[in-house]
């Protein structure tokens, strides 16, 4: 799906934003389960939840367990 814009651009609305409060708690959700079913590292888990760096992956995921992934992996 694309927006248009009366300057003629067009932009790309499939996708939903890091901000988006049902995408940010849904991949959570996914992500505290990979960090406590998977050993695959937490570069990966964040790069897999298309976040921008491990550090920003970290500050969001705390923000909504109160942990960090490596304090909640332990």
């Amino acid at each position: 799906m694309a927006e248009f814009f009366s300057n003629g651009e067009c932009k790309n609305t499939d996708y939903h934003t890091a901000d988006d409060p049902g995408r940010r708690f849904a991949e959570a959700d996914s992500a505290v389960t990979d960090l406590r079913n998977t050993n695959e590292e937490i570069m990966s888990i964040a790069l897999n939840y298309q976040f921008s760096s491990p550090g920003y992956f970290s500050k969001r995921f705390k923000g909504y367990t109160g942990l960090t992934p490596t304090e909640y992996r332990r």
